[in-house]
């Protein structure tokens, strides 16, 4: 129940992404049911460790899928070919026409990235991405209500404690996000505000682009951008600590 180490971290992530696109639609909603059948019966204990194994197993694909939504066109494209075609790095970078390297940097990221959230944690680039934290919450729900039900199940009290600690803290996240992208809608472009938000929410709507390019969107200075920036980090980087 703990999280992995960096290595073997990876390892499982890697593993999950293969399995993601091994197992057809048809293959996974019948596990699906059989996770709902063997959940009616949590007085049974083998029946219910059957479930929390098919449910761990549901949850790590809805990781990789929340990861995909994060991904730029490009990169999905790129696991798309990796790992459901398993088409060669070389061949990929021909037809992608991106450099071998980069490939393998974003392979990197992107298993770093899956490994993280299955550990259900949240990174930085995800205080910008509402839909990733409803996401998060949502699993965190579905793995906590589980345990809780469950009268004669043993667990870690102190894991399980972990695990509403973080709902709590990206339940204020998604707060935070849905208050800024709220004030900006009602904001007048007078009001001395106005330019802090619009940065945000900006930054929100297109969180794969870099500095430059939000301050390109707002009209506003790389420093404006910045410093506005790094107040709002200041202010959740607590939510995903």
């Amino acid at each position: 129940m703990n999280a992995l180490n960096p290595d073997l971290g990876m390892y499982v992530a890697e593993q999950t992404l293969i399995k993601r696109f091994k197992i057809s639609d048809k293959e996974r909603s019948k596990l699906w049911e059989l996770a709902d059948f063997c959940k009616l019966e949590p007085e049974d204990s083998k029946r219910y460790q059957t479930f929390l194994s098919l449910q761990r197993y549901k949850i790590n694909m809805a990781v990789v899928d929340i990861v995909m939504m994060g991904l730029t066109q490009e990169m999905k494209d790129f696991v798309i070919a990796k790992y459901r075609d398993e088409k060669s790095f070389h061949r990929i970078s021909m037809e992608l026409f991106v450099c071998e390297a980069t490939l393998h940097k974003w392979n990197k990221f992107i298993l770093q990235s899956i490994a993280t959230m299955s550990s259900y944690n949240l990174t930085e680039e995800d205080i910008y991405r509402p839909n990733v934290v409803r996401n998060m919450i949502h699993l965190l729900d579905m793995r906590i209500n589980t345990f809780c039900k469950a009268e004669k199940l043993k667990y870690n009290q102190m894991w399980l404690d972990s695990l509403v600690d973080k709902r709590r803290r990206y339940r204020r996240l998604l707060e935070t996000l849905m208050e800024v992208q709220g004030a900006f809608k009602t904001a007048a472009a007078e009001d001395k505000d106005y330019v802090r938000y619009q940065v945000i929410n900006e930054k929100i709507r297109h969180h794969n682009e870099n500095v430059s390019q939000i301050a390109g969107r707002c009209g506003v200075s790389l420093a404006t951008v910045h410093k506005h920036l790094k107040s709002y980090f200041d202010v959740v980087q607590k939510y995903i600590a």
